[in-house]
């Protein structure tokens, strides 16, 4: 096993690490996704919130709300799937759904 599988195996089994372990390329994917997250994820999370609390007292009179409520509750908690990607040096691009 050479360096770099060894230095991506850490970085995917052991949840407690820093994020110089995970090497160059990851070290840049955590920075893309803390840029995605200052100016994307954090903004429109957001805006979604404002709308979902409007909307949360209503659906109980309107079940067509639910699906509308469901959607914007997975954009609300997009922050906290952003963070984890940060946190684990992760290649792949938080999305909410």
């Amino acid at each position: 096993i050479n360096q770099t599988e060894r230095i991506t195996s850490h970085c995917s089994i052991n949840a407690k690490h820093t994020m110089a372990a995970c090497g160059k390329k990851n070290y840049f994917t955590a920075i893309l996704w803390i840029v995605l997250l200052w100016f994307i994820v954090w903004p429109v999370a957001a805006f979604c919130a404002g709308i979902w609390v409007l909307i949360q007292p209503f659906e109980a009179f309107f079940p067509f709300l639910k699906g509308a409520s469901n959607f914007l509750e997975k954009l609300i908690t997009w922050p906290r799937d952003t963070g984890k990607a940060i946190a684990d040096c992760s290649s792949t691009c938080p999305t909410p759904w």
